[in-house]
């Protein structure tokens, strides 16, 4: 990837990061939940540079963005992926978030992957995907039609994805 792209990349994960943590304050301000940003495996190796920043080196592979927890008291973690197409490839995860979020679903906590597909003119789709989904033999990639069923609304009067009524319905649906 060039350092445009890369750099485009960024920006565009930073906003929907942004985008959640907003989500987070509306279910901290309504008493519904909570969602937190994991950070990355960083090591400092230097000193304090100017404006309090400092150098670091990444110490290994990264796990899911997300922690979640509920007032109800499920929790688990949750993985951003944002596409500008109609797919996404099932190689978009890590080998080690796949590991970590397969291991807190069978464990019964909350293991998912937050899919928002914004094709170029169209307004985004989000999706709450099981992890295995992820992890299919067959496929390649998980198209729109193949995540319909995984579709998450968006709050009323708002830009924010609906995550517990879709977290709620798919374990549900899991249960019976």
């Amino acid at each position: 990837m060039d350092e445009q792209n890369k750099y485009r990349s960024k920006k565009t994960g930073d906003y929907y990061e942004r985008l959640v943590n907003r989500l987070s304050d509306y279910y901290l301000k309504h008493d519904l939940g909570m969602l937190k940003k994991r950070f990355e495996p960083y090591a400092r190796v230097s000193r304090t540079l100017s404006k309090n920043r400092f150098l670091a080196v990444n110490t290994g592979a990264s796990g899911a963005d997300f922690e979640i927890f509920l007032r109800d008291g499920r929790s688990g973690l949750i993985e951003l992926k944002y596409r500008t197409s109609k797919m996404i490839t099932l190689d978009a995860l890590q080998a080690k978030q796949v590991e970590e979020l397969a291991l807190l679903n069978r464990w019964g906590f909350i293991g998912m992957v937050l899919v928002c597909l914004s094709p170029k003119g169209e307004e985004d789709q989000w999706f709450l995907v099981p992890i295995d989904e992820f992890t299919h033999s067959t496929k390649k990639s998980l198209n729109i039609t193949d995540l319909k069923r995984f579709y998450v609304p968006l709050i009323e009067q708002t830009d924010l994805p609906d995550l517990i009524s879709k977290i709620n319905d798919l374990q549900l649906r899991n249960i019976e």
